[in-house]
């Protein structure tokens, strides 16, 4: 699907044979089965696809359109503190792509590294510049959208090996009174089994993640929640092009914590 969506044929997607290591390979034809153990693909031949399969891991995808330069690299937490997006960029650059970033760093949220480093390196790149927004506001999204999202974590943080992007939250209502704040939102799912598994044993499971996101939406909106979840399943939803049933739904997509992802910092930022 992935090759039919740009025209080509399947044989025109190259990926490695992924060993979470901090190798990048330039592909000049299709590969085929004589896939290289490496984590980066990087090419310039027109009619080809690099790619990269992940799970859990970090897939990043890089360009630079006026070199004629792409790439893709599979950046598990091994690969991304190995240096697996470094390589991949020095591939690019000795294919003619221009030197675009800045500077490179792999983090762990999880466990702190390089989380100093990158803060160093975003404040010595920012141009100064006053404020784009209010000191108080720390969002441009809803309060129902941060309800999904909330809702969504909990999932990811119980479910993530079980159901790691085929689930989402739709907030139905949300409705704001006098100390009291009522929100009804949809786990949409793709199959009757994910259904059971979201749901858990007597509903113990789906009970604990609306104790978790009911507790952290009364600590965010300083006020008693009522969180009511149902879940519902709607085949093949993430390919669903109907607007409507799905409003203000993140994407499975977005970001949800994860455990070691790859900050690329361009040289030039146009702003804070």
């Amino acid at each position: 699907r992935a090759a039919a969506h740009f025209g080509l044929p399947h044989e025109a997607l190259n990926t490695c044979h992924q060993v979470h290591s901090a190798r990048a390979e330039i592909a000049e034809r299709p590969w085929g089965a004589a896939r290289p153990e490496a984590d980066g693909v990087v090419t310039t031949t027109p009619g080809l696809i690099c790619g990269a399969l992940a799970a859990d891991c970090a897939p990043i995808l890089l360009a630079d359109p006026e070199g004629r330069v792409v790439a893709a690299a599979h950046a598990g937490w091994k690969g991304a503190l190995s240096g697996v997006v470094a390589d991949t960029v020095a591939q690019m650059e000795r294919l003619g792509a221009a030197g675009c970033f800045a500077e490179i760093v792999p983090v762990s949220a999880r466990k702190g590294s390089n989380v100093e480093r990158l803060a160093d390196a975003v404040g010595r790149l920012l141009p100064a510049g006053g404020p784009l927004f209010p000191q108080d506001q720390v969002t441009d999204r809803s309060l129902s959208f941060m309800a999904s999202e909330l809702v969504r974590e909990k999932l990811m943080r119980h479910l993530h090996q079980e159901l790691p992007y085929v689930c989402t939250v739709a907030v139905e209502s949300f409705t704001e009174d006098a100390g009291r704040t009522e929100i009804s939102a949809i786990i949409w799912v793709e199959r009757p089994s994910h259904k059971g598994i979201v749901i858990g044993k007597g509903g113990a499971m789906l009970k604990q993640i609306g104790s978790e996101a009911r507790a952290d939406l009364e600590k965010l909106l300083e006020t008693h929640v009522f969180l009511q979840l149902t879940v519902r399943e709607k085949s093949g939803w993430t390919d669903d092009d109907e607007e409507g049933w799905k409003a203000e739904v993140p994407s499975p997509w977005s970001p949800c914590p994860v455990q070691f992802s790859a900050w690329i910092l361009p040289r030039r930022i146009r702003g804070r």
